[in-house]
C-alpha cells in the first residue's frame, strides 16, 4: 500500500490519522506547527530552508484535507494525545 493510502480516511477523503498519510519530514514539520513554531523557527529547528517547511506544510494541509494550519495542529493533537 502505497504511503498515500495508508490510515482511515475521513470527509473528503481525507486522513483521521496524519501519522498513516505523512512521511516522516512531514510529521515532524506538523509536529512543529503543533508547537506553534513559524515556518522559520521549524526550517532553523530541522536545518532545513523555510521554503521547504512550506513545502511540507502545503502537503500536510491537503494531505489532511484542513485549511489551516490550526486545523492541522488540531488534528494531530487529537490523535497523539
Amino acid at each position: 500500500m502505497e504511503r498515500g493510502q495508508q490510515g482511515r480516511r475521513g470527509r473528503g477523503g481525507a486522513a483521521d490519522d496524519p501519522s498513516g498519510v505523512l512521511t516522516r519530514r512531514q510529521l515532524q514539520v506538523l509536529t512543529l506547527v503543533a508547537e506553534g513554531l513559524s515556518n522559520h523557527e521549524s526550517a532553523a529547528r530541522l536545518d532545513i530552508s523555510e521554503a521547504t517547511v512550506k513545502w511540507h506544510v502545503r502537503h500536510v494541509l491537503r494531505a489532511l484535507g484542513v485549511s489551516t494550519r490550526a486545523q492541522a495542529a488540531i488534528r494531530f493533537l487529537t490523535h497523539t494525545g
